[in-house]
């Protein structure tokens, strides 16, 4: 049998939900997410490649060093 706080939660969460939205995106608001999209794609593109390349240069270094000695 279904515990009866747990039912009374799920139609308090149930009725808590909105039926149907007539919200829109405007123009202005639409631009600036994309703009927020773009910027972030390429703030973590810049990211991965700041990293890979130090991650190149430290295993160049440290193959360097063990070929000198």
């Amino acid at each position: 049998m279904v515990n009866h706080r747990v039912l009374s939660y799920l139609l308090l969460a149930l009725s808590l939900l909105p039926g149907n939205s007539c919200a829109y995106i405007d123009p202005g608001t639409g631009s600036m997410l994309f703009q927020l999209v773009i910027a972030a794609s390429v703030g973590v593109m810049f990211l991965i490649k700041s990293k890979v390349k130090n991650l190149i240069s430290g295993i160049q270094k440290a193959l360097s060093k063990s070929d000198d000695g």
